[in-house]
């Protein structure tokens, strides 16, 4: 008897060996951002703190990117590109939620912010 691969609850499926991703994998070590990230995947910097956003177009955003980058989420959008709204964690109404938009291509569009004068929101 041959037993069949289970997929249920807590299973892992199988897979072939030309797997270019493994979850939890941190064997990558980009040591010029000091991150290690999983073999397959690469890194980009779209982003520093206090600083304008450079989108695709050549132009800049008019806001600067918030500081204290706390919890976050991606979302797909509705022209087949992505939004990356994250939370800023800061005190005294300094802290806000922003998004920062890709267009399908994963290039940077456009950066808001969705709300303003929070203080310590800590991720929602």
């Amino acid at each position: 008897d041959t037993a069949e691969p289970t997929t249920g609850e807590g299973s892992v499926p199988p897979t072939d060996e030309n797997v270019t991703f493994r979850r939890g994998d941190l064997s990558k070590n980009i040591r010029r951002l000091g991150i290690r990230v999983a073999r397959g995947m690469s890194v980009r910097v779209v982003a520093t703190a206090n600083e304008r956003i450079n989108f695709a177009n050549g132009d800049m955003s008019s806001l600067p990117f918030h500081g204290a980058p706390d919890g976050a989420a991606v979302f797909a959008w509705e022209d087949g590109g992505h939004v990356y709204v994250s939370n800023s964690d800061r005190q005294n109404k300094r802290g806000g939620v922003y998004a920062m938009y890709f267009d399908k291509q994963g290039d940077v569009v456009d950066y808001k912010m969705l709300l303003s004068d929070t203080t310590r929101n800590s991720s929602g």
